[in-house]
């Protein structure tokens, strides 16, 4: 009997190490290891095996018949592999749940009166969370950074319930104030409840106004397929909108004030990549709808789309597709939208190498949004150079090369196709660039010569190129501009080249040919 399998199976045996699968040391490289591992699995398809006793110990506050439920299925395998994988299954849905912190795992023969002769007994070391968890982290998105001040209380009531509150504070001067319940059901669907109070406070600097949002939401996520997740939202939110400074201008002190909406939304998120950060393969869809004036002085109908696709290349480089698109129009005579619920394009969420929301229709230099959009975008990502080895802390880090475009504005489609396609690319918009470091899930801060770029590219009137590792130019797509104005020709080189020396050097002509630069 000892001698048909090891007494003590561990999970490092059978290539499951950091949550790996019992199939995944076959697809790897073979080494020494590798091929006793693999000789190893080829044998354990064979041993019959079951499972007779499970121990779970560690267990505090959490009920008994949430984790007698998630163990039970452990009791119908019928071979050492399947005991092994059962056994992984049952120790991921343990650390799904909620409640605790670590999850051990420890297969042995089974011993005692009632031990079969194939039977096995698997022992679950667990450790409960806390009753209180609090911490202080950083956050960096957007162009800012955030101070977050956290408090949770972890498996409220023994089934994974959580009740936390976070305060935020942000480089820009925003705030935010958020307490939430979250309440998940265990079954199938993953079905979860939420429900948050909330305050936020966010100045708009490119819009010239600052906004208070207090208001309630309700969620309900539910997956109807293994990739397919549902969110259901109800969300009552009063907003106060006021001018950031004196120079705000009129067309947005038109919309200041205070306003209630109640809204309900969808979001379908079909998500098959392998990685929501640095995805090599796979596809995204992600479709919004939210329909506002279920109550108070808002309404509207809203569409948005997000389509990714990652294609992997050789060398570990991965071509990356992206598109969105978005439309809004009022629904009802007697209400109405403001500056808060328009689309805004520009940035490193989408159209980047441009300010943030630093395209589409403005009054005095403040972007007002418009009610429909639409950008592209193909991103190549490469390891770092000069990589000697795969994995550690080098594989947090990609060279990324992108371009993208986009438009945005209050457009008025028909039914003669062609036109509208004509409509949605007037004033199209281009960046170009290359970053030399790209950390896993954070964007860096532009350097200055980009932060020249998209100043430069807020006033185009026609297409806008740039590269923050070589050279930005704006130039206007021909004829005179739109405003009477001399045509502008703009070349403003890289930190790294006014490093060696090089100044930068800006003219303007009256009558150069379309499309020359000057230097």
């Amino acid at each position: 009997m000892a001698k048909e399998y090891p007494l003590s199976t561990r999970y490092r045996a059978v290539g499951m190490v950091n949550g790996g699968t019992p199939q995944a040391a076959a697809s790897e490289d073979l080494t020494p290891a590798a091929h006793e591992e693999r000789s190893m699995l080829e044998q354990f398809k064979t041993i019959q095996a079951r499972v007779d006793k499970v121990h779970v110990d560690g267990v505090g506050r959490t009920k008994d018949d949430l984790v007698q439920a998630t163990v039970q299925p452990m009791f119908e395998a019928a071979t050492l592999e399947d005991v092994i994988t059962r056994t992984h299954e049952a120790r991921t849905r343990l650390e799904q749940l909620g409640c605790f912190r670590s999850v051990g795992v420890f297969i042995d023969t089974s011993r005692g009166p009632e031990a079969t002769e194939k039977g096995l007994e698997v022992t679950f070391e667990v450790q409960e969370l806390r009753r209180i968890v609090g911490g202080i982290n950083t956050l960096v998105g957007q162009n800012e950074g955030s101070l977050v001040l956290s408090c949770r209380l972890p498996n409220l009531a023994g089934r994974g319930e959580k009740l936390q509150g976070e305060y935020t504070y942000g480089t820009n001067k925003t705030t935010g104030v958020n307490l939430a319940f979250v309440k998940p059901f265990h079954n199938a669907a993953g079905t979860t409840l939420s429900t948050s109070v909330y305050q936020s406070g966010t100045a708009f600097p490119w819009s010239g106004f600052r906004e208070i949002d207090r208001g309630l939401l309700l969620d309900l996520s539910f997956r109807s397929a293994t990739d397919v997740l549902h969110s259901l939202r109800y969300d009552v939110a009063w907003r106060e909108v006021a001018c950031l400074d004196r120079a705000t201008p009129f067309e947005v002190r038109l919309e200041a004030g205070h306003s209630l909406k109640s809204a309900v939304k969808h979001i379908l998120t079909v998500d098959k990549r392998d990685s929501t950060i640095f995805p090599t393969e796979g596809a995204l869809i992600r479709l919004n709808q939210e329909l506002a004036g279920l109550g108070g002085n808002i309404g509207f109908l809203k569409h948005e789309a997000e389509l990714q696709y990652n294609l992997p290349l050789p060398l570990d480089i991965t071509l990356q597709g992206a598109f969105f698109c978005g439309h809004m129009k009022a629904m009802y005579p007697e209400k109405t939208y403001n500056i808060s619920d328009r689309f805004f394009l520009g940035g490193p969420l989408n159209v980047r190498g441009f300010e943030m929301r630093g395209i589409g229709p403005q009054s005095d230099g403040s972007f007002t949004g418009a009610d429909m959009y639409w950008a592209a975008a193909f991103h190549l990502y490469t390891p770092l150079p000069f990589r000697r080895s795969k994995g550690g802390f080098g594989e947090l880090f990609r060279t990324h090369f992108f371009v993208n475009t986009g438009n945005i504005g209050n457009f008025r489609l028909s039914d003669d196709i062609s036109r509208n396609a004509q409509i949605l690319v007037s004033g199209l918009r281009l960046g170009l660039r290359d970053r030399r470091v790209h950390a896993a899930g954070r964007d860096r801060a532009d350097s200055s010569s980009t932060t020249a770029c998209r100043r430069a590219c807020r006033r185009a009137t026609g297409p806008c190129t740039g590269s923050s590792s070589a050279w930005a130019s704006r130039f206007c797509s021909g004829g005179w501009p739109a405003d009477g104005g001399p045509r502008q020709l703009v070349m403003i080189y890289s930190v790294l080249r006014r490093a060696r020396g090089l100044r930068t050097r800006t003219r303007s002509n009256a009558g150069p040919p379309p499309g020359q630069l000057l230097w």
